[in-house]
């Protein structure tokens, strides 16, 4: 009887976890966990040039005081949030946005990792350890299937595969993690910041993250916040181990640069042509 119970509690495990292969992502070594937030999507538009009527059209049907519609000029994203989409067809929602049938490249729900939302792309990002891997490894992998692009960037030296279909790409971003073979293999997506500062004055400080401040204009300013969340999530909140090296005219003392005992961390510059160093 023991043996029949546990060979059923087997059973049901593998069940769960042929369930399960989809619902997560690599990183930090480790598999990240989500579930889906049927609250959201994130609609990738392939039409640019329809692009502003797309946005027009969500407006149009996400026009309730709590329904969000998020775009912006520089990406070819649009994220939905309402609590409507629970209600409503996917299917429906595109054919009425979009002005012909080609306009959507790629949809998807948006999905929960630590209560925090994260919006796929339809892109896998893979950084090989070996170039002969490229031959032995992620061609062989890549012809079970159909329809996918391979891109390699030089400059990172990274492959960039492209799918249609959010499946195929989690099989591949999943499927081709082997740390054997590669140093990263995962997902493209977008992320909710959770932005954790003691500032009391972040709110001014246009040039990090420029809301319209100071009547000026929203988005001008050097993209800071999206550059720590890069840190925190990739890398696991490296803290201080990172480096910061300024060339400028030198660098005064700030509380802001002080270690946890009061002391300065601003090292001593020294001079060159064009002025000092400083580093911290």
């Amino acid at each position: 009887m023991k043996k029949q119970i546990f060979s059923i509690v087997l059973l049901l495990f593998f069940i769960n976890n042929i369930g399960a292969q989809g619902n997560y992502y690599f990183a930090n070594y480790q598999r990240q966990y989500w579930r889906e937030d049927s609250t959201s999507i994130n609609i990738i538009v392939a039409n640019m040039q329809n692009y502003n009527l797309i946005v027009r059209n969500l407006q149009t049907v996400f026009s309730a005081n709590n329904d969000t519609v998020r775009y912006g000029n520089d990406d070819d994203n649009i994220i939905i949030i309402s609590d409507r989409l629970k209600t409503m067809d996917l299917s429906q929602i595109l054919s009425t946005i979009s002005p012909t049938p080609t306009d959507i490249l790629f949809v998807s729900y948006a999905k929960k990792v630590d209560n925090r939302r994260i919006w796929l792309r339809n892109e896998t990002y893979v950084k090989l350890k070996n170039d002969t891997s490229y031959y032995s490894y992620l061609l062989p992998f890549l012809s079970q299937f159909n329809d996918y692009l391979l891109e390699y960037d030089n400059e990172v030296e990274d492959y960039k595969i492209t799918c249609d279909k959010e499946a195929d790409m989690l099989q591949i971003a999943n499927g081709l993690y082997d740390t054997q073979y590669v140093y990263y293999s995962s997902p493209d997506f977008y992320c909710e910041m959770n932005l954790n500062t003691t500032d009391p004055k972040y709110e001014y400080q246009w040039s990090l993250n420029n809301v319209g401040q100071e009547n000026g204009t929203a988005g001008v300013d050097i993209n800071a916040e999206k550059a720590w969340e890069f840190l925190l999530h990739y890398n696991n909140n490296l803290g201080d181990s990172v480096r910061v090296a300024v060339i400028d005219a030198g660098v005064e003392s700030h509380e802001d640069l002080n270690d946890a005992s009061g002391n300065s961390r601003v090292k001593k510059g020294y001079p060159s042509w064009w002025g000092a160093r400083s580093s911290l």
